[in-house]
């Protein structure tokens, strides 16, 4: 009886290993792709400026003065900064105004000699007599001086004079 149980389970295993092989050959297949994909963008970027103070003169003749734009964009990001005209910008100048009514012209510049004036022309043109700064983010802050000197052929009044210019960054 125990060899008649053999058989069987023997040829029950036979079975199943026959059969096993002929499951795989009758299994089927099919195939499809997986889309992958990244798109990098412009980083963003920040800006951040302090001031440029003139300080307290008895007049207008040729006084300078030095204000930082800092501008951080991820690496790689190519940028342009511009300054636009002011809020009291002329003809061929930017003016500091007065409460009294009185004004003096200035300008604002991209290097110490005061030849390379700093505006946005081919941009908001608001200030066509000068151009802006072009750069490539590194992903940390890079300090851009502007160099501002007062012109000395203005009338002026005693007073404090101020204006707002709009510093852009295109990326």
């Amino acid at each position: 009886m125990k060899s008649r149980k053999l058989q069987i389970a023997l040829i029950g295993f036979a079975l199943v290993i026959g059969i096993a092989p002929l499951t795989n050959a009758l299994a089927a297949t099919v195939t499809t792709t997986l889309p992958v994909s990244l798109t990098i963008t412009a980083g963003a970027c920040q800006v951040q400026a302090t001031s440029i103070n003139f300080g307290n003169v008895p007049s207008t003749t040729d006084v300078t003065g030095t204000g930082t734009i800092t501008v951080t964009c991820s690496s790689g990001t190519p940028y342009t900064v511009t300054l636009d005209g002011g809020l009291h910008a002329g003809n061929t100048h930017r003016f500091l105004a007065s409460s009294a009514g009185g004004s003096v012209a200035y300008d604002l510049y991209k290097d110490t000699a005061n030849t390379q004036v700093w505006g946005d022309s081919g941009f908001a043109s608001t200030y066509p007599n000068g151009t802006a700064v072009v750069g490539t983010g590194t992903g940390s802050g890079q300090p851009l001086t502007v160099f501002g000197k007062t012109l000395s052929n203005t009338a002026n009044v005693p007073g404090t004079y101020t204006d707002t210019v709009v510093v852009t960054v295109i990326f």
